[in-house]
């Protein structure tokens, strides 16, 4: 059996369960509830605190095996974004389990919220098919290139520490899903709430350099592959005449305090 892990409470902890709970608020206020957004959410979350499950409720004798297990595939350093053991190992599993998983209670509920209005904007405007759709697909192609960028890094000799690097975390989505919202001019609102800070909508580029600089252990590349990853899909998708097909239009999310 594995060892399971123990809460130990630290600041940041708190502070990051206090945010949690402003995120909470958020989706309480929305007057429609989006069911693809929330369930990705909810994912990420549940995949975080899966380790403390035992810690609140008690887990029958039967299905200790299968919650052991199911926590072993939450260890940061199980489901990683490893490029090499991708490539040399086929842990290919990593490229959509190491979205899901975090660094830190901070590091998790600072994603949900920057996805929440994302979330939200795209799953009003595209439906929440083509966001699930959308979501996948960044999963998939963010962390398949950053293995790309790792292993031509590595054959020309530019970079070789890249394939070993440990790369966790919603973010490459997320950057790839600010590169849709920021895409069309019909969006009447230019910022966006991010911890209460109003921010200019248009910032993704600086949001990269700036995440990258609060951090040496925020992943550049990680972020950059979300953002191409979303330009891909955009042009493809302008291609197809799917980037102007709105649902309905545009709605106000002020009273929903994103």
């Amino acid at each position: 059996m594995n060892r399971r892990p123990t809460f130990r409470p630290r600041a940041e902890d708190a502070f990051a369960m206090s945010l949690f709970y402003n995120i909470l608020g958020q989706i309480a206020n929305l007057d429609r509830k989006p069911p693809v957004t929330l369930f990705f959410v909810f994912v990420n979350a549940a995949v975080f605190f899966l380790p403390y499950l035992h810690l609140f409720i008690l887990i029958p004798k039967e299905f200790e095996h299968i919650y052991d297990e199911a926590v072993r595939w939450t260890d940061i350093h199980k489901a990683c974004l490893i490029p090499a053991l991708i490539v040399f190992h086929g842990d290919v599993y990593r490229i959509f389990l190491s979205t899901l998983v975090h660094g830190g209670s901070l590091h998790l509920v600072y994603n949900l919220s920057s996805f929440l209005y994302k979330g939200v904007v795209l799953e009003t405007e595209l439906g929440s098919i083509h966001l699930f759709v959308i979501i996948v697909y960044l999963m998939f192609s963010s962390s398949a290139l950053y293995v790309l960028i790792a292993v031509i890094a590595n054959n020309w000799d530019f970079d070789r520490s890249i394939m070993n690097n440990c790369c966790v975390g919603f973010s490459g989505v997320i950057f790839g899903l600010k590169v849709l919202v920021n895409s069309d001019d019909v969006y009447a609102r230019h910022t966006e709430n991010i911890f209460g800070f109003s921010m200019p909508k248009r910032t993704v580029w600086v949001e990269l350099i700036l995440a990258s600089l609060a951090g040496p252990q925020v992943s550049f590349l990680g972020h950059l592959c979300g953002i191409l990853a979303g330009l891909i899909y955009l042009y493809f998708a302008r291609k197809a005449g799917l980037a102007t097909q709105r649902r309905r239009g545009r709605r106000t999310l002020t009273e929903s305090g994103l």
